[in-house]
């Protein structure tokens, strides 16, 4: 069993966030309200903490970084006991190595970023390719590597 922290709706106004810094790390116990990472929003941080009694980190999902991450987007999956975390790890293993394609994950999230901020997209839909991209998921590479070579 598992579950995802998302960055926070705080206001009508702020659509980003941005990990400032995250405080644990895979496989690390939570307890309840200990604070696990920071986010940034235009005006203010804030610390973020799972409600549940106790939880580890199964896997981070975006990094700390300046780049903006839209509301709503999960940041981080958890799970209730430290042998789950193994587990989640191997049941979402569907992942590629960078070698295999001419570019990265990081060149898929920027093509993405572009698009949204056009508004090609919607936010729903880039959220779902950032977790794809930024979890080496196979699916995405093969949609971009055949994009490109068409």
């Amino acid at each position: 069993h598992h579950w995802f922290i998302k960055v926070p709706t705080i206001s009508e106004d702020e659509k980003f966030g941005k990990i400032a810094q995250w405080r644990k790390k895979v496989g690390e116990k939570i307890s309840a309200g200990e604070k696990i990472c920071e986010v940034e929003f235009d005006d203010f941080t804030i610390d973020l903490s799972p409600e549940e009694e106790e939880s580890y980190i199964a896997q981070i999902l975006h990094p700390a970084s300046p780049e903006p991450i839209p509301v709503g987007t999960s940041i981080c999956a958890l799970v209730s006991k430290s042998e789950d975390v193994e587990e989640f790890k191997m049941r979402h293993e569907k992942r590629v190595k960078d070698e295999e394609y001419c570019f990265s994950s990081k060149d898929v999230i920027s093509v993405v970023n572009h698009i949204m901020k056009d508004e090609k997209i919607s936010q729903d839909l880039a959220k779902h390719l950032f977790f794809m991209a930024r979890n080496n998921f196979k699916e995405i590479f093969e949609a971009f590597n055949s994009s490109f070579e068409g």
